[in-house]
């Protein structure tokens, strides 16, 4: 469903009239301006083949065998790219352009990046039971996967894995953007380590995630400075697909904690979601997880998805003497909301990395704004924007601990409010 914001807080539904109506069991969507024409378009991942007038039976035995009979025996389906006509319609060019999937994978987790830094979006397709996918923009309108040889396909030894969502950040400061996956049960997550020209490692066994991320039934994810320390940390929800399996042999539990790994600076992650408070009272089957600074005071919060409750809203209450910054980019000659812009902030001789998004983890999309811990830094140097419309754009740097509209063609900061007070 595609519902066109009118303003006042009224939406119309316009799925049928903008041709975005592919129907099919969706199980990700996200927007970016592959082609750079100032236009959004936007990629739907598809999981299984449907027919509405001809459901499966949903007695226990097929959940009991779920393990078996999901998703291998179930046929996939194709996915879609809506290319933006710029009129308020859309095209499907999937075929066209090479990302349709025509292996009939089961979608999942949709990654748009720029992952090799030529200024052009490329695409990360996460499947469940299959290999995973890695577009690469030949900015020319189409894309080749490069899932297999950039390593990014497969789990550490070549496995075929059951993966979920995915996330994309530059961890270790070299401008380079690495891959993030969530998996089912006794798989665990990959965490994979751009080394450049579209080679990657997965390095999760030695990042310290792999054991502890194997038995739960992993799915949303998310690259995040909780302590905006400088150092992306990293969040995980997990919980089982269905009540019916508790008290099966071998399988796990329904209700799943959330793991917070923080990044230790050495290429490890420390698991601290028990000391963090976030599994604090009854547990629950977690699904999407969003960020955003909710209450704007300079904390990233967490927004989790439950299965058959409401959401869990986490309000991050860290308190240290650590600065941040954040910023909302508009786009001008580039689409609005400036999805894709690369955002470069440097400080001192540390430069973190960034690009404004729209849709990731499992069925979610954050807070637009991008947000950069400085450490112990209260100032920065300067902000350096590669916008979709391939400008390249140098700001000024100032002050930390507040909030900063980019527009796009200006050259100029523009302040857009302070946090309130820090409590020590």
């Amino acid at each position: 469903m595609l519902y066109h914001n009118l303003g006042g807080c009224k939406f119309a539904d316009v799925t049928t009239k903008a041709g975005v109506g592919g129907g099919g069991f969706s199980a990700g969507a996200a927007w970016a301006d592959y082609d750079r024409d100032g236009f959004v378009d936007l990629y739907v991942a598809r999981y299984v083949s449907t027919d509405p007038r001809n459901l499966p039976d949903p007695q226990r035995t097929v959940f009991k065998n779920a393990l078996t009979e999901l998703p291998g025996n179930m046929p996939g389906e194709t996915n879609l790219l809506y290319r933006n006509r710029g009129d308020g319609t859309f095209e499907e060019v999937a075929a066209n352009t090479g990302v349709q999937n025509t292996q009939k994978a089961h979608g999942m987790g949709i990654c748009w990046g720029d992952f090799d830094g030529d200024g052009w979006p490329d695409l990360y397709v996460t499947n469940d039971g299959y290999s995973n996918f890695l577009f690469h923009n030949k900015r020319d309108g189409t894309f080749e996967d490069i899932g297999l040889l950039s390593g990014t396909a497969y789990g550490e030894m070549g496995q075929t894995y059951g993966n979920m969502a995915c996330d994309s950040a530059d961890l270790d400061h070299n401008g380079r953007f690495d891959l993030f996956v969530t998996r089912f049960a006794g798989q665990p997550a990959s965490l994979y380590i751009n080394d450049g020209h579209n080679e990657f490692q997965d390095v999760a066994d030695y990042a310290g995630i792999a054991a502890p991320t194997s038995p739960l039934v992993k799915w949303g994810a998310n690259f995040a400075d909780f302590d905006n320390s400088g150092w992306q940390d990293l969040l995980m929800a997990s919980g089982n697909f269905s009540t019916l399996l508790d008290g099966a042999p071998g399988e796990p539990p329904f209700v799943e904690p959330i793991e917070l790994f923080l990044n230790e600076t050495n290429g490890t992650f420390r698991e601290v979601a028990a000391a963090t408070g976030l599994n604090a009272g009854p547990l629950k089957s977690r699904r999407g997880t969003a960020l955003g600074d909710v209450n704007n005071d300079g904390r990233l919060d967490i927004l989790v998805f439950n299965v058959g409750a409401p959401p869990s809203l986490f309000l991050n209450e860290t308190r240290n003497d650590n600065h941040w910054i954040t910023l909302h980019l508009v786009g001008t000659k580039s689409n609005r909301m400036a999805i894709g812009a690369r955002v470069t902030v440097t400080t001192g001789n540390v430069k973190q990395v960034d690009e404004v998004r729209a849709g990731g983890s499992y069925l979610s999309t954050s807070d637009p704004r991008i947000h950069f811990g400085l450490g112990s830094a209260a100032s920065f140097d300067r902000i350096e924007v590669l916008w979709p419309s391939g400008l390249l754009e140098q700001f000024p740097g100032g002050l930390g601990d507040r909030f900063v509209s980019l527009v796009e063609g200006t050259g100029t900061a523009l302040p857009s409010g302070h946090a309130p007070p820090k409590e020590k």
